[in-house]
């Protein structure tokens, strides 16, 4: 038997000042301070997991240990105020596979998850009032699942989850006065499904075409019935959950050292509030995120006979206009960018 083992010390020290000014020229000494936190963390994790096989099948239990302390500071002038929480979280988890010959494997698993806070999730508070804190979210998270390999070059896989959330931080409208809450018990249920293909090993050709997709459906991803934040939306669909995601990409790889490909990212529509309030306010904060599908390419060429290479990508190559948030009115995603690099490797 071999027991894996390891641990981790983590610091982060986040010194956040916002500013507002009138015009996009603005800078700290014309504009006006509106927030001024300051949040340490200090973390320290331990992990221990070993296997035992028997035949065919194979398990893999492991226990992780996490203490987490934060200090919030507020020094914002005359809202001063200050506080500090610790977590500490004991996370178990059992892992299984099952082999099927040589090209399927079967796997089942089910761990404990958990996630402090993060330093944006502490905004200042009103004068008078104490830092609104957040508190860390845990679940229990499911899976089963399948891979198979039925000929060199190609693969697949598919993935049954579910999360139980037991106090899930989710994103709120800005008009709540601070960007995270915590969400109460919610369920996440579904379906991962993704292949890849590569024609060079298939055919065994010098150039090469690379394909892969990957689609998650998420059917369930509601506010479950309990007490806190979520307890008004039972049954609710979540905020921010698309039902569909998929991708899709191609590259081709030339024999002389020419890489070209090309993707596509589609995200379903989504809600922006617990209500699942279809038609936008005024402000933007509510209302359904139309679905999207963005398009990217890229093209790559090393130079013949030197460590030299050169590289063009473009995201969203159709500039497509698309909504990605509106916690604090409407955010569009990012336009057409390009961009090109030269790397040089050193041999």
């Amino acid at each position: 038997m071999v027991v894996d083992a390891g641990g981790r010390l983590y610091g982060e020290d986040v010194r956040r000042r916002q500013f507002l000014g009138n015009t996009p020229l603005s800078r700290e000494d014309d504009a006006t301070l509106t927030l001024d936190n300051e949040i340490v963390t200090r973390a320290v994790a331990g992990f221990a997991q070993t296997r035992f096989g028997f035949g065919e099948l194979s398990l893999t239990p492991a226990i992780r240990v996490e203490r987490v302390r934060q200090r919030i500071e507020n020094r914002f002038p005359g809202r001063e105020a200050r506080v500090t929480q610790s977590y500490t979280q004991l996370l178990p988890g059992i892992g299984t596979t099952y082999q099927l010959g040589d090209r399927a494997t079967l796997f089942a698993g089910v761990h404990r998850g958990f996630a402090p806070p993060r330093p944006a999730d502490v905004y200042r508070p009103e004068p008078g009032q104490p830092i609104v804190l957040v508190d860390p979210e845990t679940s229990w998270n499911w899976e089963v699942g399948a891979r198979v390999s039925p000929h060199d070059g190609l693969s697949a896989a598919a993935t049954l989850f579910r999360m139980d959330f037991g106090n899930q931080v989710m994103e709120a409208p800005a008009s709540e006065g601070q960007r995270f809450v915590n969400g109460g018990r919610t369920v996440h249920q579904g379906l991962e499904l993704s292949a890849r293909a590569s024609l060079a090993t298939l055919l065994h050709t010098p150039d090469d075409l690379m394909l892969a997709a990957a689609y998650t459906h998420l059917p369930v991803a509601r506010f479950a019935d309990d007490d806190g934040r979520g307890a008004g939306y039972a049954g609710n669909r979540l905020p921010y959950a698309a039902r569909n995601l998929a991708s899709g990409s191609a590259t081709f790889v030339h024999r002389s050292g020419l890489t070209v490909g090309a993707s596509l990212e589609y995200t379903g529509s989504q809600f922006a509030d617990e209500e699942n309030t279809i038609t936008p306010d005024t402000d933007g904060q509510i209302g359904v995120l139309p679905s999207y599908t963005v398009t990217n390419a890229f093209a790559s060429y090393r130079l013949p006979g030197s460590a030299v290479q050169l590289r063009l990508s473009v995201r969203n190559l159709l500039d497509r206009v698309y909504i990605t948030q509106r916690n604090e009115g409407i955010y569009t995603g990012m336009r057409r960018m390009l961009r090109g690099e030269i790397s040089w490797y050193l041999q």
